[in-house]
């Protein structure tokens, strides 16, 4: 359900189909100082816990989604905190905010 919202978004692009609960994506623009970014402020904002990693010279971040608990409003809750940490990433850079503009063109 994280995949199919995260498309849905249309922002993240998706670096495999998630397998046994970890979904590793990136953003579709900014390059690897946005994705490292936004792996920074959801980590500080404590709301969630991303880790990163580098296959090819494709930087991507890695969200594991597990637990006997877990519902679907916990992973769209994961998926609202990592857009809206996004949003705001782009709202305080120029250079992002063009990036995302020419994305949806």
């Amino acid at each position: 359900q994280a995949e199919e919202l995260m498309e849905k978004d249309g922002r993240f692009k998706l670096f495999v189909r998630a397998r046994m609960g970890l979904v590793c994506f990136y953003v579709a623009f900014g390059g690897r100082e946005l994705n490292e970014a936004l792996l920074r402020r959801v980590n500080k904002s404590g709301k969630a816990f991303l880790i990163h990693s580098v296959v090819d010279g494709v930087h991507f971040l890695r969200l594991a989604i597990g637990g006997l608990e877990v519902d679907t409003w916990h992973i769209e809750n994961v998926v609202s905190v990592l857009s809206k940490a996004l949003t705001e990433l782009i709202d305080e850079n120029p250079k992002w905010q063009r990036a995302c503009s020419a994305l949806t063109l």
